[in-house]
């Protein structure tokens, strides 16, 4: 078993948490951006930008499975969020269009 000043003073160690921790911060990032974009609906552009940060976010999650990486439940709930704020749009200008008389004959 290592010792803890083994741990300290080993520099591929301290790399390997550095790297860590900047994976870390970038998945976290992507994450709070998709639940952030996806409550801020922007007209529709905010749930696009979920969906894209949400995907973003398992992705760098898939790509780095081995490690245990925080940001999946987030990432999930701003791509559901984004999706019901992009089908929300789509709605709203199809009744929009639809009481304008546009689809009338």
């Amino acid at each position: 078993m290592m010792s803890e000043d083994y741990i300290e003073h080993d520099p591929a160690a301290l790399e390997a948490e550095e790297r860590f921790l900047k994976l870390q911060k970038t998945v976290s990032r992507a994450a709070n951006r998709a639940v952030v974009f996806s409550v801020l609906w922007l007209g529709g552009i905010g749930s696009a930008f979920a969906i894209y940060f949400g995907f973003q976010c398992l992705e760098l999650l898939k790509v780095n499975a081995g490690l245990e990486l925080k940001g999946r439940g987030k990432a999930i709930f701003g791509i559901i969020l984004g999706i019901c704020g992009v089908i929300s749009f789509i709605a709203y200008w199809l009744g929009v269009l639809s009481n304008s008389g546009m689809f009338s004959n």
